[in-house]
């Protein structure tokens, strides 16, 4: 096979790796709406939110993520750094074009990358005191409550963060989903 012809392969490839990309966290980002949707679920409710919450900070941990693996870096701290992580992705394809959403409480997500921590109040701390995803960066939203919880645990309890595998928040949304259900007049 001739050189040009498998540079374009891969060239190619690299197109439709990168579309596949799109495509899969879109249909993330659908599936959870149909969940929440067929679940029966009022879209104010605290699950609902929480679900239409972890469904952003996935898109915006992949900008990130592609971000990173073409600069190197992750962008600076704050909406601005999402936003160029955003558009940087929506150069290849319509990937969040109007730029980072607001988490479901309508305010902006948390984005510092680690080097910004020790200059940040917002930079959540472990009991040990220790900053989560001390290697990359913390994305978050500050939940129903909005407040960070940087240094208290009770208040950090409902923040949905991107580095926390276990999505130990969904607790205290499953609790807050059944006492908002019981309030509901049927």
């Amino acid at each position: 096979m001739p050189r040009t012809t498998i540079l374009s392969s891969r060239a190619g490839l690299k197109g439709c790796l990168s579309t596949a990309i799109l495509i899969i966290a879109f249909l993330a980002a659908v599936s959870i709406a149909f969940f929440v949707v067929s679940a029966g679920r009022d879209p104010d409710s605290p699950l609902a939110r929480m679900y239409r919450t972890e469904a952003d900070l996935t898109a915006l941990k992949k900008a990130l993520s592609i971000y990173h693996e073409e600069f190197h870096a992750y962008p600076p701290g704050g909406p601005n750094g999402l936003r160029l992580a955003t558009d940087f992705m929506s150069r290849k394809g319509r990937y969040l074009p109007g730029g980072p959403p607001p988490d479901a409480w309508n305010r902006p997500y948390t984005y510092l990358p680690a080097p910004e921590y020790a200059a940040n109040k917002d930079a959540a701390i472990t009991n040990g005191n220790d900053y989560f995803a001390a290697d990359s960066y913390q994305l978050y939203s500050c939940g129903g409550d909005g407040d960070p919880g940087s240094t208290d645990t009770h208040a950090h309890a409902d923040n949905i963060v991107s580095w926390d595998e276990s999505k130990a928040w969904r607790q205290v949304y499953g609790a807050s989903q059944a006492n908002w259900t019981k309030s509901r007049p049927h």
